[in-house]
């Protein structure tokens, strides 16, 4: 049973409204990752440490012909953090069912921390741009890609 899910989306430019009527946060290089994000019944602080070390330093980021490198050894590099409670939706006959969603609360400090450690492990990489949505609220999000370049990751 997944205690956490994590879809990265590669990008090559984002906005994030950030407060459901007209404030914008933006990325400024010209790659990135979007990050969408859902915790389940049972989770913890440490599942939600183990899957930020998993996201940061898996070889996940193309760099060139046949080259790839961790988000956390990338210089001018934004990350978009999106909590998204649909990813852990699961379908039953023809409706998708959401019983495995942690509560509110324990979510958004899990949320909190996830935010926490994804600064911390990027602490010290020049040009970097970590922008996080607001846990609870829906969230607008415009993004370019150069395709439809996504992993999915599972704690």
């Amino acid at each position: 049973m997944s205690k956490a899910r994590v879809i990265l989306q590669n990008i090559t430019s984002a906005n994030l409204l950030m407060n459901n009527v007209d404030e914008w946060k933006s990325t400024v290089n010209n790659r990135g990752v979007v990050l969408y994000l859902s915790f389940m019944k049972g989770c913890t602080s440490e599942d939600v440490s183990k899957i930020v070390k998993q996201i940061l330093q898996s070889k996940s980021i193309s760099t060139g012909l046949d080259s790839k490198q961790a988000i956390c050894e990338l210089d001018n590099f934004d990350i978009v953090i999106v909590p998204q409670a649909s990813i852990a939706g699961k379908l039953k006959d023809k409706n998708f069912q959401y019983y495995q969603l942690i509560d509110k609360d324990t979510g958004l400090q899990l949320y909190e921390h996830f935010v926490k450690e994804v600064h911390s492990m990027m602490t010290g990489r020049e040009g970097n741009v970590i922008i996080s949505g607001t846990y609870g609220n829906r969230q607008g999000l415009q993004f370019s890609s150069d395709g439809p370049y996504c992993h999915i990751f599972e704690v």
